[in-house]
């Protein structure tokens, strides 16, 4: 009765065992599962990254003011009479100056995509964790240190007392 209660308990370790490796969900699995999905069905990947990771645009409107330049048109008309004996000239001048100016509207839009934006964000953080892990270690390292030098400085003060006592005693 005790060895089969021995190897019950034998193969329900080893059963918890299995399971617990075969549940681990990893990066590579899960790269897998979704390259089954996106080739089986592409267009509910497509919607799901869409509908997770919508790209972000921001319009931006820029107004430039263009300063005409002034054309310059001239408008003559000379005419002659002529009288008996006096000739009398008549002169018309007629100036026009026309300006044109100009404002041009440039619209500017930017797409951002939040997929690329949300792994850098989780990039950011995992390095953050790890430099805050190595802060931690470097800042108990020091205290270490500062440990051992205090250890070492109490050895080094009590031979040289040890040595002055004991020339001290044999002079």
């Amino acid at each position: 009765m005790k060895n089969i209660i021995t190897k019950m308990m034998i193969i329900v370790a080893f059963a918890m065992m299995l399971l617990g490796v075969s549940s681990c969900y990893t990066e590579r699995t899960a790269q897998r599962q979704v390259s089954k999905a996106h080739n089986k069905y592409p267009e509910v990947s497509a919607r799901l990254c869409a509908d997770v990771y919508a790209p972000k645009d921001s319009v931006s409107l820029v107004r430039e003011y263009i300063q005409g330049e002034d054309v310059v048109f001239l408008d003559t008309v000379t005419e002659t009479q002529m009288f008996s004996d006096t000739v009398a000239l008549v002169k018309y001048v007629t100036k026009t100056v026309l300006t044109t100016d100009t404002l041009r509207d440039t619209k500017y839009v930017q797409l951002e995509n939040k997929a690329k934006i949300e792994l850098k964000d989780v990039e950011i953080k995992r390095l953050n964790h790890i430099n805050t892990a190595l802060e931690q270690m470097n800042e108990l390292l020091r205290c270490w240190l500062w440990i051992l030098g205090g250890v070492v400085a109490a050895y080094l003060v009590y031979m040289l007392v040890r040595i002055y006592l004991r020339k001290m005693l044999f002079v």
